[in-house]
C-alpha cells in the first residue's frame, strides 16, 4: 500500500502520542509498504534512519496547528491521487475534507481520548492553578473538541490506541461502532540492558545515591498526577520509608511541581532530572530505578519501565485522562501494583512492604508479555488489516 501519515510533530520528544505514531509510520514501511510522512517538525531533528520519505511542510501564517492544516491542504490537493489511504494524527485534514471531492483516498484519524476528558483532567488536577498555562490548556481542549467532531464527520474511519480510549471517544462523541477501531501502540525493545557496575557508576554521578529509587517519566503538565504522586510520595515519608524520588521530565508545571515536593517535606529526598533527551539516557535512568510509580492512567513510559525490568506501580484514578494502553492484561497476570482511586495513605501503605523487601512485583511476566503481545511487527500487522478494510468499504461505496 501507498501510505500517507501526517503529524504535526514527529520528534522523538514532542511526546508519546505523536513518537508512537512515527513509529508506527516505520514499522509499515519495514513491512514493504510506501510510507510519505507530512510534518510541520523541524528538519534539522535527528529522527534516525526512517526507511521512508519525511516531507516538511511550511504552516501558513496563524496560528500553528490551522497553519499546518491550510499547508496539508495545499499538498494533498496536488498529490492525494497518489496514495491508498492517509493516516491523520490529528485535525490536520479537516481543511482538505472539505475541499476535496469525488474520488479521494480514504481518511483515517487517530484519537487519544477525548478533549473533554483531557479539560476534565487539568482542571482536577492537584497542580491546578489559575495560570496561563492551565487556561492555555482549557482554551485548547475546548477548540479541541468542536475539531473532535469535525475531524470524525469528515474521516472515513477513527483509531484509538486502546479500549479505554475507544470508550472515551464513543462516550463523548457518537459514531457508528464500524467506524472506530482500536490499533495498540507498539514497544521499542532496548538492545542491551545496562550492567549492574555500569547502573552503580550511573546513580553515583547523577547524584541519585544507594537509596530505593522511585521514579516517574512524564511531562510535567496538566493530567499527569503529579501532585497524587507528591501526595504518596508524602505518605510514604511520614511512615518512615526512606528512598529517593526521581522526577524524569519538564513542561509547564515545574514550578507547581516544585512547590508540591516542598510541601510534602521531600525536597531533601527529589531529584529533578529534567527532560530526557535520548533513549539510552532514558533506560539508564529507568534502570537505576527500583520501583517505576505512575500517578495516572498507565501509557507507554510504563511498559518502557517494564522492558528496562524495573517493577511498577500504577495509582490511577476516575479523573485522569484516558490512558494509552490497557493496563487489565498486566492486572490479570499479576505484574505490578494498580491502584483505583486509592487515597495516598492506602497506597503508601501497601508499598511500604515493597520498599522494605524490594519486591520485583512479577515484572519478569511484564517483559514477556511486551515481548509476545506489543512489538510493532504485531502494531504493523493489524494497522494493515484495519487500512485494507477501509480501502475496501470505502471503494465499495463509490
Amino acid at each position: 500500500m501507498k501510505l500517507c501519515f501526517i503529524s504535526n510533530s514527529i520528534s522523538p520528544w514532542s511526546g508519546g502520542h505523536s513518537r508512537n505514531f512515527f513509529l508506527l509510520a516505520q514499522a509499515l514501511s519495514r513491512r514493504g509498504h510506501d510510507i510519505t510522512v507530512l510534518s510541520a517538525g523541524n528538519q534539522g531533528e535527528d529522527y534516525g534512519k526512517p526507511s521512508m520519505r519525511l516531507i516538511f511542510l511550511k504552516p501558513k501564517r496563524g496560528p500553528v496547528l490551522t497553519g499546518f492544516a491550510r499547508a496539508v491542504d495545499q499538498w494533498l490537493c496536488k498529490h492525494e491521487k497518489e496514495y491508498d489511504l492517509i493516516h491523520s494524527n490529528g485535525y490536520y485534514t479537516i481543511p482538505h475534507s472539505f475541499r476535496a471531492k469525488g474520488d479521494r483516498p480514504p481518511i483515517i484519524r487517530h484519537m487519544r481520548g477525548s478533549n473533554w476528558t483531557i479539560l476534565r483532567a487539568a482542571c482536577r488536577d492537584d497542580l491546578f492553578q489559575w495560570s496561563t498555562a492551565h487556561l492555555r490548556t482549557a482554551f485548547s481542549c475546548l477548540i479541541g473538541q468542536f475539531f473532535d467532531r469535525l475531524s470524525v464527520k469528515t474521516s472515513d474511519h477513527i483509531v484509538a490506541n486502546c479500549q479505554e480510549t475507544l470508550e472515551d471517544t464513543v462516550i463523548k462523541i457518537p459514531m457508528p461502532p464500524d467506524k472506530i477501531s482500536v490499533l495498540y501502540n507498539g514497544i521499542e525493545f532496548p538492545s542491551v540492558r545496562p550492567e549492574k557496575n555500569a547502573l552503580s557508576d550511573f546513580r553515583r554521578r547523577t547524584g541519585l545515591g544507594n537509596r530505593f529509587l522511585i521514579s516517574c517519566l512524564a511531562s510535567i503538565s496538566s493530567g499527569k498526577g503529579w501532585g497524587y504522586l507528591c501526595d504518596i510520595a508524602g505518605a510514604l515519608r511520614k511512615r518512615g520509608s526512606v528512598f529517593t524520588l526521581l522526577v524524569m521530565g519538564d513542561g509547564p508545571l515545574r514550578g507547581a511541581l516544585e512547590s508540591a515536593v516542598e510541601r510534602n517535606g521531600l525536597k531533601d529526598c527529589t531529584v529533578f532530572a529534567g527532560a530526557i533527551r535520548g533513549d539510552e539516557e532514558k533506560l539508564l535512568f529507568l534502570s537505576a530505578s527500583d520501583l517505576f510509580l505512575y500517578p495516572s492512567s498507565p501509557g507507554t513510559t510504563v511498559l518502557e519501565a517494564l522492558l528496562a525490568g524495573v517493577p511498577i506501580a500504577i495509582a490511577r484514578r476516575t479523573q485522569d485522562c484516558s490512558a494509552g494502553m490497557d493496563w487489565e492484561p498486566l492486572d490479570k497476570i499479576g505484574v505490578g501494583r494498580i491502584f483505583h482511586d486509592c487515597m495516598p495513605e492506602e497506597i503508601a501503605a501497601a508499598l511500604e512492604p515493597i520498599i522494605a523487601t524490594r519486591d520485583r512485583l512479577g515484572c519478569e511476566k511484564g517483559l514477556e508479555y511486551c515481548r509476545d503481545e506489543l512489538s510493532w511487527e504485531r502494531t504493523g500487522a493489524q494497522a494493515e488489516s484495519i487500512y485494507s478494510r477501509v480501502i475496501h468499504g470505502t471503494r465499495g461505496k463509490t
